[in-house]
Parts: structure tokens; sequence; C-alpha cells
């Protein structure tokens, strides 16, 4: 229960920070985390590879050709703006599944040792 509640949390923030595509984005994340189970490291690497994406699609689709920047630059390279957001809900999944790992290690009782029953 707790686990839908911190998903629905995580699509809710999604929207909420990124309008309908960042609840797209989240909700289509939190169903292949439920559904398909991956390790945990997943959606770390997910982040990394988003983000790593990023500066290879600025670059595809052509840097500026003066040294400043304008306003068209951000409209003209939109898919690097979405491989960060992208990274950012990956990234968010990722915090949010260990700290679910954390507080349910932290709510169960430690099983003694054998070792420790010895001495």
């Amino acid at each position: 229960m707790r686990r839908s509640i911190g998903l629905a949390g995580y699509v809710a923030l999604g929207w909420l920070f990124a309008g309908r595509y960042g609840l797209l984005a989240c909700t289509v994340m939190a169903a292949l985390w439920v559904y398909l189970r991956p390790p945990r490291w997943v959606p770390w690497a997910a982040a990394v590879g988003f983000l790593c994406a990023a500066p290879i699609a600025i670059l595809v689709q052509g840097l500026p050709r003066s040294g400043t920047l304008g306003g068209s630059f951000g409209t003209q390279h939109m898919a690097a703006h979405v491989l960060v957001g992208l990274s950012l809900a990956a990234a968010a999944l990722a915090g949010l599944v260990d700290l679910q790992e954390e507080l349910r290690a932290r709510r169960r009782p430690e099983v003694p040792s054998s070792e420790s029953e010895v001495e």
C-alpha cells in the first residue's frame, strides 16, 4: 500500500513540475517499475544514460554559429530538454525506490545471528 502511495506521489509530482508530458513520463516509468520489477540500479542507470545523451542531442541538432546564445537556442534543441527531464524523472524514481527500501529495512526486526547466541 505504501509503495502505491509513493508511486502515486511520484506521478503527481511529475505532473506538477512537467505538465502532461511529465505525467506521461512518470506514469510510464512507474508502470515499468511495477510490472517489470527491475533491479534497483536500473533507474539510476537510466538517469545517467538520459543525461549523457543530452549533449549528443545538442551536437546532432547543431551548435550555434555565434559566440552567444539567443532565445531560439532552447526552442531549437528540445530533444536535449526532454532528455534532461527524463533523466530527472528517472533519478527521482531511483531516489524514491531507495528511500522505500531503506524505510522497509528499518521496520524489519533484526534477526540475531547464530554467532551472537553462542556468546
